[in-house]
């Protein structure tokens, strides 16, 4: 360890994530020579290489197992750190969050400044990204937290239950639906609809719950984010079924009208996905009361993500699943 620091190994483990020295040295604002000179000493020092350099870059045999001992070491680390810290009070820590982009839309970015004024000495970042990204962040340790919608109680990451958000019926306000204060959900039989994606989650669920109200809608238009869909509903062609608190700004400024349904009450379960492990560092802990609005760091910005959508628990209630098999599962969701 004579040539190597604490630092230099959470260099590694982070381009061994994100599968990048410029991602790298982005995270830790260094330039990417830098990082890549770390990354020579580090392998110069064992005698062995261990990342394959092609994009990605990929460990090697020998790196896997390199990676597997540091990233177990750094976790026993902050655990240590974090234990005597408390004895000063202090929260201290770099909090990494990967997010589904609909996450961007409930004013993320205020949550992230109070948590960073409030406890000086940390530090939150939030990174948007396709949902099998998002796991895979968090699986392979390049995230403390996730954030995405549909989590599963049987997965193999421990889930947070967050936030349920309305789902409304979404359409231009030049649409011959768009005069309703609510709405029926037959009268969508047959209209045109934009979709998302077949291999999306609320895409199955919306197809799901639409057969069994004896809705047939006339899908024009099918996207994998909700910003692609509000672009192809303002085009006048169709409408779409999404959270309400996502077309927000668009609802405010006259661009797109949100008509609750009447008769059917669906919503859009967000939850706060992490690793599975024996206690979260207290920045992380820290960071989840901010989002949920309980404890010690419920604040002004808690406030503005809640009121995009009801809280349905309290952190502790987590769901640990140890089996593998769920991780395709869960990365399907938008």
């Amino acid at each position: 360890m004579s040539n190597m620091n604490l630092d230099d190994l959470e260099i590694f483990c982070d381009v061994a994530v994100h599968g990048s020295f410029s991602k790298a040295a982005a995270i830790h604002e260094l330039a990417q020579p830098t990082i890549t000179q770390k990354i020579q000493a580090i392998e110069k020092h064992l005698g062995v290489v261990l990342l394959q350099r092609k994009r990605p870059l990929v460990l090697t045999p020998a790196g896997q197992v390199f990676f597997d001992g540091v990233r177990k070491l750094l976790d026993d680390y902050r655990a240590v750190e974090d234990s005597v810290l408390q004895f000063r009070d202090r929260v201290v820590g770099h909090v990494q969050v990967a997010a589904i982009y609909s996450i961007g839309l409930l004013k993320m970015e205020e949550c992230l400044k109070e948590f960073n004024e409030r406890y000086p000495d940390a530090r939150a970042d939030i990174h948007y990204q396709h949902p099998h990204q998002v796991v895979e962040q968090v699986v392979n340790g390049g995230a403390h937290l996730g954030l995405l919608s549909f989590p599963d109680e049987k997965r193999e990451l421990a889930v947070i239950p967050w936030q349920d958000q309305p789902l409304v019926l979404v359409a231009n306000p030049r649409h011959k639906l768009a005069a309703e204060s609510t709405i029926s959900i037959k009268r969508l039989d047959g209209e045109a609809f934009v979709a998302f994606t077949n291999e999306l989650t609320i895409r199955k669920r919306i197809d799901k719950w639409l057969r069994e109200q004896h809705v047939a809608v006339n899908v024009v238009q099918e996207f994998d984010n909700i910003g692609q869909i509000k672009e192809g509903i303002g085009d006048g062609t169709g409408v779409a079924i999404l959270p309400a608190p996502t077309v927000r700004r668009e609802v405010e400024a006259g661009l797109l009208r949100a008509i609750p349904f009447s008769d059917v009450q669906w919503s859009r379960p967000l939850g706060i996905i992490h690793r599975r492990q024996k206690s979260l560092p207290t920045a992380v802990q820290k960071f989840i009361e901010l989002l949920t609005g309980t404890g010690s760091a419920a604040t002004t910005a808690a406030a503005v993500l809640i009121a995009d959508g009801a809280v349905v628990a309290a952190p502790q209630d987590v769901v640990q699943d140890a089996s593998g098999s769920g991780l395709k599962r869960i990365a399907k969701q938008v």
